[in-house]
């Protein structure tokens, strides 16, 4: 029965008759269900389960097939009948409830509403929210997709089969070259690149092998008193011809690649001035997670915006106003403030591994959101909003060879500890999972 779930609670459960859900009552109605469930299922303290997204961004609570009817003869009942495909969700992925209560307490959350809603709409207080015909499941599979892939590279114990993958694409997954890539432009013109950088994954994992930081000398001078040095390396300073020669052995390899960016829209356009075709790229991890076909897909580069996945994990609190703003929200150790894109490269990897690595989307706002309550974030810094053209490509923006930078004051180094690139970190818009890139 590979490929086959059946879903526990919810609109159109299938296990209602084994667990007895339907004669479940009163505030505490899920408390008995949910531990005479992890009785018979849970391992070493913990009962891990599978969350399918659909396509309007549903979730719910699954197990598969072969694994539903060992519990039902494990408790002399009838197995269960009519079990959903996989095909039928967006992603399957891994979620752990540590205690019973935690389980009755999602299983009131995933009971609908009576009285309101007509026809197919679930009403239950973790659904209620997502339209039938909405696509609002892609962002939200390309979220969970990015923890399976995690746990495929990094886990040795992850058992793939229990999410629909074979295991032709778990080694495709681990086979794929991770690359943090990231450009800075200038504050007064962002089309002007600065400094470029990159870090490049060990085979088959998520930890940095070697970085890369490429800095265009005719421009050391723009935005200099916001400029750090390089911490993972030499910086190599190149004129803007050698810096696209050396973006270009970087995409110029054979092996697929994931590449992790930060604001997939800004990094498109500057290698697409440079002369890069990425038409063919593609956004997420979907071609690696066929659950129809199970075939490894002919994929180049699939690209992974990070700053959508904190734009996910954030929503609805504050809005993630830069690459360092994210990362102090992540509460992550390594943020300095200033700016140097090899180290952000690196950052970028990092942020990425701590989404990553962590509990399912809806799991991991409510427990970050309620860590920022008890140690709440200090506002990020102002940051200074340059005067620049709206279009991109206008010959109107201001040429780096016709600006004097002004000799710093006193005060500089503290200032430039508070604040960072305009044009590029303070840019709101994304198309992560609005467009596909393959179409």
């Amino acid at each position: 029965m590979a490929g086959y779930f059946h879903q526990l609670g919810g609109r159109g459960s299938t296990l209602n008759e084994l667990f007895r859900l339907h004669n479940t009552y009163g505030s505490d109605r899920y408390e008995r269900v949910a531990a005479d469930i992890f009785s018979c299922a849970s391992r070493q303290g913990a009962l891990d389960m599978v969350l399918g997204i659909e396509r309007n961004g549903a979730s719910y609570l699954l197990v598969p097939a072969r694994r539903a009817e060992d519990m039902a003869d494990s408790m002399r009942r009838g197995r269960p009948r009519y079990p959903r495909r996989a095909e039928q969700y967006e992603s399957l992925s891994p979620v752990v409830f540590r205690t019973a209560s935690e389980l009755a307490q999602k299983l009131d959350d995933l009971t609908p509403t009576k009285g309101k809603g007509k026809g197919d709409r679930d009403t239950s207080k973790a659904n209620k929210m997502y339209q039938i015909g909405s696509d609002d499941g892609i962002s939200r599979g390309m979220f969970e997709h990015c923890r399976v892939m995690y746990r495929v590279r990094e886990h040795d114990g992850f058992v793939h089969e229990h999410y629909s993958l074979t295991s032709e694409q778990a080694r495709s997954l681990k086979a794929l070259q991770v690359v943090s890539f990231t450009p800075v432009f200038w504050s007064r013109n962002p089309t002007t690149v600065l400094d470029v950088g990159y870090v490049k994954c060990l085979p088959g994992s998520f930890s940095p092998a070697s970085s890369r930081h490429f800095s265009v000398g005719n421009n050391r001078l723009l935005d200099g008193d916001r400029r750090i040095p390089f911490s993972y390396g030499q910086t190599e300073e190149v004129d803007q011809a050698n810096m696209e020669k050396a973006v270009g052995e970087l995409f110029s390899q054979r092996e697929p690649m994931l590449l992790l960016v930060w604001n997939k829209e800004k990094t498109f356009g500057y290698l697409k001035r440079c002369g890069f075709d990425t038409s063919g790229w593609r956004t997420g991890l979907k071609a690696f997670f066929d659950y129809s076909h199970r075939t490894t897909p002919d994929v180049q580069v699939c690209v992974i915006d990070v700053k959508l996945l904190c734009e996910q994990v954030f929503s609805g609190r504050q809005a993630v106003e830069s690459l360092r703003h994210a990362a102090t929200l992540l509460k992550l150790s390594t943020v300095v403030q200033g700016q140097c894109a090899g180290n952000d490269a690196r950052l970028v990897l990092e942020m990425f591994s701590d989404i990553a690595s962590g509990a399912s989307i809806d799991e991991q706002k409510v427990n970050r959101q309620r860590q920022a309550a008890r140690e709440p974030t200090p506002p990020p810094p102002p940051v200074e909003q340059p005067k620049v053209n709206d279009d991109a490509d206008d010959d109107s923006d201001e040429d780096p060879n016709d600006y004097i930078p002004t000799a710093p004051t006193t005060a500089a180094p503290a200032a430039a500890a508070t604040k960072e690139g305009g044009g590029y970190y303070s840019d709101a818009d994304s198309d992560y999972g609005l467009e596909s890139d393959d179409d």
